[in-house]
């Protein structure tokens, strides 16, 4: 067999190979609906870094019930489910969608 560097060259090939799977497997990476704001299964609020985030405004808050109330009276919607409700299959319902 031919050898470039030290290597076969049939590692070399299969190494390449390899690479150009990884890379692909990365540009084909599937959207999480939970990201996009008109899926039902989008949460206005997020848990990040010891706060509750707001993902319409981006306030902040120490408690969940805060933001919870402040999505529901800042931004006119309806109040939305607790993240114990969420993990029991709970969907937020809102009044309008962006």
């Amino acid at each position: 067999m031919d050898r470039v560097n030290g290597a076969r060259v049939a590692d070399t090939d299969r190494i390449a190979f390899r690479r150009r799977a990884c890379g692909v497997a990365q540009d084909l990476k599937m959207p999480n609906p939970k990201d996009d704001s008109k899926s039902p299964e989008w949460r206005p609020y997020i848990f990040a870094h010891d706060q509750w985030h707001c993902r319409i405004c981006g306030d902040r808050f120490q408690y969940s019930e805060a933001v919870r109330k402040h999505v529901a009276h800042a931004h006119h919607e309806n109040m939305p489910p607790s993240m114990y409700e969420y993990f029991r299959g709970a969907v937020w319902h809102r009044k309008k969608i962006p």
